[in-house]
């Protein structure tokens, strides 16, 4: 924490927070996941980026940003991560620490493991920021929700969710 508040006190004030490097921790295993190595704008993490920076547990950002872009959507349960840090960067940049500070553990009931919330959640995403998002990114949600929910045995909104990836 110490490194990434002395990285925050050198940047400017449009960085509203830091992300940094972290390790996933699932069933024992230990996946270290590098950061990503300076600015992070919007168009950035609209091109998937995200699949760099991980979920809200390696972000610190300055204090005073919540009072101007407000908390994340209470509607989006999963995906709560990728609304904020849109929410954040819409305003801000963020600065990437490549180097592994925070260790994250997975578990089955976890609700990045729930296959209804990822299938709600990446709905939201799509219908809240999918215009804004590459097509490739947009593609990417869309297989993320069909996958979720074929696990639900829900094939044929499954097999539509599929088509709508084929077509973006």
């Amino acid at each position: 924490l110490e490194n990434v508040v002395n990285k925050l006190e050198e940047l400017p004030h449009n960085y509203a927070g830091a992300v940094t490097g972290y390790e996933d921790v699932v069933d024992g295993e230990v996946n270290p996941q590098p950061g990503y190595d300076g600015r992070i704008t919007y168009k950035d993490l609209t091109r998937d980026m995200y699949n760099r920076i991980g979920g809200l547990s390696i972000l610190t950002f300055r204090a005073d940003i919540l009072g101007e872009i407000g908390l994340h959507d209470e509607n989006i349960i999963n995906s709560t991560d990728l609304d904020f840090y849109l929410q954040i960067l819409e305003e801000y940049d963020l600065y990437g620490i490549d180097e592994v500070l925070c260790r994250r553990f997975k578990h089955t009931e976890s609700v990045s493991m729930n296959a209804e919330l990822v299938a709600r959640g990446e709905k939201t995403i799509i219908s809240k920021y999918g215009d804004k998002l590459t097509p490739e990114n947009r593609a990417k949600r869309r297989y993320n929700r069909a996958i979720a929910l074929a696990e639900l045995g829900k094939m044929q909104k499954a097999s539509e969710a599929f088509r709508q990836c084929i077509r973006d």
